[in-house]
């Protein structure tokens, strides 16, 4: 770790508030005074997703051309 300039981390977890806290997690492993992952709120347990903001169908797929 000494010898690089620059680390580059990947989290694969776009469920939930995943994301969020597991970032949090690792600022705290990286004492970087990040608020606590505790502190964010828990998404809403029958949260359903309405709308896509690319355009994309439900299942992601783009929309079939009529």
């Amino acid at each position: 770790a000494d010898r690089v300039k620059e680390v580059h981390v990947l989290f694969n977890n776009n469920r939930s508030n995943y994301a969020v806290v597991n970032g949090l997690q690792m600022g705290q492993l990286l004492d970087l005074g990040l608020p606590s992952p505790e502190s964010i709120p828990s998404p809403a347990p029958d949260a359903e997703q309405t709308e896509l903001p690319f355009g994309g169908s439900p299942r992601g797929r783009p929309k079939a051309e009529a």
